[in-house]
C-alpha cells in the first residue's frame, strides 16, 4: 500500500513539474489575462491534489502504521473523522480563494449581505435612539415642572 501511494505521488509530482514548465512556454503567446487565469487554475489543481493528501490519506496512513510500530498512543478518532468531513468544503474554498473572479464575486456577495444587515442595524439603532431621546426629553420636562412647583410654594 505504501509503495503504491509513493509511486502515485511521485508520478503526480513529476507531471506537475512537467506541466508547469510546458505551461510557461505555451502561455507566452497568450494575453496577460488568459495567462493569469491558467496560472490560477494550475495553482488550484495543485492545492486540490494536496488537500486530500493532508485531510484524508495522511490520517489513515498514521492509523494504519501505528500498530506496526508497537507504539501505544491514544489517537483522537474524532479528529480523523472531522478531517474526512472537512475535505469537501475545503475543496470548494480552495477554488474560491485561488480563482480571482470567484473571489471577487464572493466578496461582492458578502458586501451586499453585510450592507443590508448594516442598514437594518442602523435603522433599528435610530429607532431605539429616538425613543430614548423622547423619554429623556419628557423626563426633563417633568423634572422642570416639579422644580417650578417647588419654587412657587
Amino acid at each position: 500500500m505504501t509503495l503504491f501511494l509513493g509511486v502515485q505521488y511521485a508520478i503526480i509530482i513529476y507531471l506537475a513539474i512537467v506541466m508547469a514548465l510546458k505551461m510557461q512556454l505555451k502561455l507566452s503567446c497568450l494575453s496577460k489575462r488568459v495567462q493569469l487565469m491558467h496560472r490560477q487554475f494550475y495553482h488550484a489543481l495543485v492545492l486540490q491534489i494536496t488537500a486530500p493528501t493532508v485531510t484524508l490519506f495522511f490520517p489513515v496512513f498514521i492509523l494504519y502504521f501505528v500498530p506496526y510500530l508497537s507504539i501505544e498512543i491514544s489517537f483522537p478518532t474524532g479528529t480523523c473523522l472531522s478531517a474526512f468531513a472537512l475535505y469537501p468544503a475545503m475543496d470548494i474554498c480552495i477554488m474560491i480563494y485561488i480563482a480571482s473572479y470567484y473571489n471577487k464575486a464572493l466578496k461582492d456577495f458578502l458586501k451586499a449581505i453585510l450592507g443590508l444587515f448594516w442598514k437594518k442595524m442602523k435603522t433599528s439603532k435610530m429607532e431605539v435612539n429616538s425613543s430614548v431621546q423622547v423619554k429623556s426629553i419628557s423626563s426633563r420636562v417633568v423634572s422642570n415642572q416639579k422644580f417650578n412647583c417647588c419654587l412657587l410654594i
